[in-house]
């Protein structure tokens, strides 16, 4: 039975639509560019031909459609108990609200408990192609299967999902404990083969568990990209009963993942098996990218011996601007970032320009950040108060703060205006900088003038060449507390006295400290430099700024 589309008073049909429906006594929406819009205006989900699930099931809604929920009297659509997904059979097609309206689409009262695979998701797009929401959240769907993975408790496509306004939320994709066999779950809140675009757009508090085997991705999981502009990936939940999981908030298989102006916070990823990688984001090869964004509160918890990347866990290049990444936490090792080749043929690249890594944690080595990649340049960056346990062997070589990796292939680095303090083991001893090697590999430095703050360093000159001998060392830079000091994201800023203050430099022709933003235009709120000279670390102190020593933290001089 074909079904056909209610009448809507503000628009008009295609001519062969229209007579269609005229057909039945009812009318299609007007067409638009990119196909027709049809009107969703009745909210139960009872089969009638103005609901949302009937609509979008019509033989006459085709690929470039557009179904709109801003006819819909109501503000919740609540899908009925005992139906399961919705299936979205075109490859392209828009779900939406216009102008300030939005709309609810909640997915709890569908068919739960473990089932053999009927999935109580919201949307099941079926096709390749395209899946936008606009101006909608979607909330409780779930799948629990026993046969078979779970993949996407709020929304599963072989093709690409796109979020607009939007919002993900309170959706889980679970394995049943009984299952004989090893089932995957990934994706809680979004699964989708190719890529998944998010603008102004939230994906919250979903959770993705397998009771025996591998989680990737609580939050999202893609295939191909992920690409999060002025949005938030908040509260997810992953736990795994087997080995080898990624990705608490986001997981993106063979693609990048591009945050601008966005937050990661809160997720956690957490596994009883061995390998548990990135309590925030993970990529397993394409390029990690965040500008002008936070990456702060997220974990990665196992019960077995490795757990790595409480904030990010990368195999790929990372390039990090004017971005903040602070109070991560790893069980195991490396609580902020783990930018790690996984092999010896390492051309990977990792850039830290203007950004702050800061207050990571970890229960063994490598409190902030841990990089082998074979080209390493940060610049006008800050990492400080970072912790690690630091009770091996090791603690030298992989210590609280920056720890370069030269292990498995050879690695050159550049450092030009960097502030490194702060960081401690739990016994209270500080290690800024550390360096590990191999007998055939080593760490080469760029030279003088470099211009940086390095507070403690252990660089044995079996490792590596030598620091620049121009890197200032020993004293307290008199960091105030990481906070809102202006712009985007938390900063520490330099107080009055500090030893970092007018001894950088701008290697880089940065207009503006961390603080600033691509918008920014003369004059720049917080220019770099200020006076003739640049400040160390991520924040320059402008001319005009009253400095108080009040509230810092502080430290004593070293020896």
């Amino acid at each position: 039975m074909v079904l056909l589309h209610p009448a809507s008073p503000r628009t008009r049909s295609k001519p062969l639509a229209a007579c269609i429906a005229a057909l039945c006594g009812l009318s299609a929406s007007t067409a638009i560019a990119n196909g027709n819009v049809w009107n969703v205006t009745d909210c139960s989900d009872n089969g009638g031909p103005n609901t949302l699930r009937s609509i979008i099931g019509a033989a006459t809604t085709t690929s470039g459609d557009t179904v709109n929920l801003s006819s819909a009297p109501c503000n919740t659509i609540t899908l009925a108990a005992g139906n399961t997904a919705i299936p979205v059979q075109q490859a392209n097609l828009r779900i939406q609200t216009t102008g300030n309206d939005h709309i609810t689409i909640d997915g709890s009262a569908l068919l739960s408990g473990p089932t053999s695979g009927a999935a109580s998701r919201i949307f099941s797009h079926l096709v390749t192609g395209t899946l936008t929401l606009q101006g909608v959240t979607l909330t409780g769907g779930h799948v629990y299967p026993t046969a078979v993975g779970a993949y996407g408790g709020c929304i599963r496509s072989p093709g690409n999902v796109e979020l607009i306004n939007s919002t993900v939320t309170s959706c889980s994709a679970q394995s049943a404990a009984a299952a004989t066999s090893k089932l995957k779950v990934y994706g809680g809140g979004i699964y989708a083969s190719g890529n998944v675009t998010l603008t102004n757009s939230t994906v919250s508090d979903n959770s993705a568990t397998s009771a025996n085997y591998s989680v990737k991705g609580g939050g999202i999981f893609a295939g191909g990209t992920v690409q999060a502009t002025h949005s938030v990936i908040s509260g997810n939940y992953g736990n795994a009963g087997g080995s080898k999981s990624y990705g608490g908030g986001i997981h993106a298989k063979a693609g990048s993942i591009t945050l601008s102006y966005s937050t990661v916070s809160g997720n956690t990823l957490k596994s009883t098996g061995y390998g548990v990688y990135g309590g925030g984001i993970s990529t397993a090869l394409g390029i990690l990218t965040a500008t002008y964004s936070t990456i702060s509160g997220n974990s990665v918890l196992s019960d077995a011996s490795l757990a790595a990347g409480g904030a990010i866990y990368a195999h790929g290049s990372m390039t990090l601007l004017r971005t903040t990444i602070s109070d991560n936490y790893s069980s195991a090792a490396l609580g902020g970032i783990a930018a790690l080749s996984p092999g010896a043929s390492n051309t990977n690249t990792f850039s830290m320009i203007a950004s702050t890594v800061s207050g990571n944690s970890t229960g063994g080595l490598v409190g902030g950040i841990g990089v082998n990649s074979a080209t390493t340049k940060i610049y006008n960056s800050t990492i400080a108060f970072n912790t690690a346990a630091g009770a091996t062997a090791n603690d030298q070589v992989y210590g609280p703060g920056l720890a370069l990796n030269a292990t498995s292939s050879p690695m050159s680095v550049t450092l030009s205006s960097n502030l490194l303090s702060n960081n401690t083991y739990d016994t209270g001893i500080e290690a800024d900088l550390t360096t590990a090697n191999s007998s055939t590999h080593a760490i080469t430095f760029n030279a003088s003038p470099a211009n940086n703050f390095i507070r403690t360093s252990y660089v044995p000159a079996a490792a590596a060449s030598q620091l620049p001998d121009d890197t200032l060392s020993g004293s307290c830079p008199l960091l105030g507390p990481l906070r809102n000091n202006g712009g985007p994201t938390l900063t520490h800023a330099l107080l009055s006295g500090s030893i970092a203050i007018d001894h950088g430099n701008n290697a880089k022709n940065l207009k503006e400290d961390q603080r600033g933003v691509l918008a920014d235009a003369m004059p720049f709120k917080y220019p770099l430099p200020s006076g003739a000279v640049a400040d160390i670390g991520a924040y320059e102190v402008t001319q005009a700024d009253i400095v108080f020593n009040g509230g810092f933290d502080g430290c004593p001089d070293l020896p």
